[in-house]
């Protein structure tokens, strides 16, 4: 039988997920999944310095997760943890030629919000264009010793990086194909000590916040308070919209409840089904199979 295998690795300060897909004609099953937890200080997600703090037990963490599902498959995609980089969403006005001018254009107009002091790697995705060439981009940032550190250390472990891109964006990768979204809509992304909050308009990602909140619910109650305070002139919609939240917290149920005073709709605690990708029941507790998703998302997205 031929088949195709691909990898994702979801990092995470407190554990490393990795999933192996595999794909015959149009049909995919997981073929496995892994996780390790990972000892505090080993890596920290930081925008100006190298994350990977003990490289000789990173390695280490990676080759057990990937070794058993890898088979000869060395490439893989890559989520990176929000902290290690810089999203924000940008209007060009003019239609660029090429993705370096572009890149070049971006860097220019961008140069009173980044840093000045660190080597940068920027690339971005077009969200959308209108008939007159303007455009709305996802802009992506990292430090170039971050992002070369990440790509050294999976060389090391003997993996390469084919897609790079942070975690919201494998868990959007995962539901957006699974479930009818809606055109507008909040994605709440809670796990571990972070939390993602975006909201889409027209299925277009509108707004993005990424922070830290030490898994305690008051804490994420506050932070997307805050961001509903400061974006209800940009977006009067923002809290009309239907609410979707994905946690692999043990106390996961109280989030719709805690949060459904900030919102017209009561949030949706989302459960994935992962039946279609096996053929067995995955040898998995709740918390484990929820905390995968992101990493089977990003596989997805070498398809």
């Amino acid at each position: 039988m031929i088949y195709r295998t691909y990898l994702g690795l979801d990092l995470q300060p407190q554990a490393l997920r990795a999933v192996a897909l595999r794909r015959q004609g149009k049909l995919t099953t997981l073929a496995g999944g892994r996780l390790l937890g990972l000892d505090e200080g080993v890596l920290v997600p930081s925008f100006r310095s190298p994350n990977i703090k003990d490289i000789e037990r990173f390695i280490d963490g990676l080759t057990e997760v990937l070794d058993p599902l890898a088979a000869k498959e060395d490439r893989l995609s890559l989520a990176l943890p929000e902290q290690a980089g810089i999203q924000m969403l940008v209007d060009i006005e003019a239609p660029m030629k090429s993705k370096a001018e572009g890149i070049e254009v971006l860097k220019w107009q961008l140069r009173d919000k980044l840093p000045e002091d660190v080597a940068l790697q920027l690339d971005y995705q077009v969200l959308h264009r209108d008939e007159n060439g303007r455009q709305k981009l996802l802009v992506v940032c990292m430090s170039a010793d971050v992002l070369v550190q990440y790509e050294e250390v999976l060389n090391q472990a003997g993996y390469g990086a084919e897609v790079i891109g942070f975690r919201s964006m494998g868990l959007l990768n995962y539901y957006r194909s699974r479930l009818d979204l809606g055109d507008n809509f909040v994605l709440i992304h809670v796990e571990d000590a972070n939390m993602t909050f975006q909201y889409f308009q027209n299925q277009m990602l509108s707004f993005h916040r990424s922070r830290i909140v030490d898994g305690e619910i008051e804490n994420v109650f506050r932070e997307i308070n805050r961001s509903l305070a400061g974006e209800q002139d940009r977006f009067s919609g923002i809290n009309r919209a239907p609410v979707f939240i994905h946690s692999n917290w043990d106390i996961k149920e109280d989030l719709p409840a805690a949060l459904s005073s900030l919102f017209s709709l009561e949030p949706v605690l989302l459960k994935p089904s992962m039946e279609k990708l096996t053929s067995e029941p995955l040898a998995l507790t709740e918390k484990q199979t929820l905390s995968l998703v992101t990493a089977i998302g990003s596989a997805e997205r070498l398809m």
